[in-house]
């Protein structure tokens, strides 16, 4: 059964958020058809989307292994702030990352939004998670990330620069 998402997604708010993400229930089928969605829906209906596919891979991260290789691409080249941004907190904290075959493009996509200035704090922070998870295995990661917050901290709003003083302190223990 189809659902419509552009009926289903009338605001942003956490209700109408929770509602679509029991429509889509632990159908895999609603699950990839609200992920197409996210990248092939206008504004706001693709942030919508996103925050939904967002709560849903809180509750289930393995629903979006099968799918990840796909769009990381979509996510990577995504207009939508909100899109990118939601997609980036999945990536950062629920999604098993070991699964990215080739990790290359996605750590060169984070330190780009890390040091871009036009970009948002949010999507900066999670990038530096995603970087991050990533340093666990790949510790020359560590020392490239630090380099890179200590360029980025004279200039950052306190959000970021929390973040990045955090991260900072725990490379020091590390070098």
């Amino acid at each position: 059964m189809s659902i419509d998402f552009l009926s289903v997604l009338t605001d942003s708010s956490r209700w109408t958020a929770e509602s679509a993400l029991l429509a889509v229930g632990d159908d895999p089928d609603n699950f990839r058809e609200l992920l197409e969605f996210c990248f092939t829906s206008q504004y706001p209906f693709s942030m919508r989307a996103a925050r939904v596919i967002q709560l849903h891979c809180a509750l289930r991260p393995e629903s979006f292994a099968p799918c990840l290789e796909e769009y990381l691409p979509r996510i990577m080249a995504s207009e939508t702030e909100g899109v990118k941004r939601n997609f980036l907190k999945i990536l950062a904290h629920f999604v098993d990352i070991s699964l990215i075959k080739e990790p290359g493009l996605l750590i060169e996509f984070c330190f780009d939004q890390i040091t871009d200035r036009n970009t948002n704090p949010a999507i900066k922070i999670y990038s530096i998670d995603i970087v991050e998870r990533f340093a666990k295995k790949e510790t020359d990661l560590l020392f490239e990330l630090h380099a890179c917050l200590e360029f980025i901290l004279p200039e950052s709003p306190p959000s970021l620069k929390s973040k990045a003083n955090k991260i900072l302190r725990t490379n020091k223990r590390i070098s």
